[in-house]
């Protein structure tokens, strides 16, 4: 949990309709029966991929995030959310001119990604969850596929 933000990953084979429903199903008997929905975190640091190590993990990539990543999208009109850490994979969202941009593979891959290798070098990946299609000003609008047989306009 993340401010009014839940991040569910699926470990299981069931469909995500099934396991949306059972989370679901989860929270809202968490707050009609005031129950405490998250547990609190133990304190010491732990192993790799534990929840501690993740929370530290995300303070580091929050503090390269606020220095470095969007400072350098917001040139562009965007601005990248970091949503979460879990087992040492950084989850984020684009937002902004970085939201529906057809660039924003290659910022996330050739920009933030290798900047989080080089000074955050515990993280293990990047995962965007950017739903790009919603974007309304991108930076630079993504290339209109053609039909096969089709002449350019």
């Amino acid at each position: 949990m993340s401010g009014n933000l839940v991040t569910v990953v699926k470990r299981s084979s069931a469909a995500w309709p099934v396991v949306g429903k059972a989370v679901g199903h989860a929270i809202r008997a968490a707050l009609a029966g005031g129950q405490v929905a998250v547990a609190a975190k133990p304190a010491a640091p732990g192993p790799p991929g534990s929840a501690t190590a993740d929370d530290a993990l995300y303070e580091r990539v929050a503090d390269l995030f606020d220095s470095q990543v969007n400072p350098m999208v917001a040139r562009h009109g965007g601005r990248v959310e970091l949503i979460d850490v879990q087992d040492a994979v950084v989850m984020v969202r684009m937002a902004g001119g970085c939201q529906g941009c057809g660039m924003a593979d290659v910022t996330l891959r050739q920009g933030i990604e290798a900047m989080l290798h080089q000074h955050v070098p515990d993280v293990k990946g990047i995962v965007d969850i950017t739903d790009h299609a919603a974007g309304s000003n991108p930076y630079f609008a993504a290339a209109k596929k053609r039909r096969a047989g089709s002449a350019p306009s």
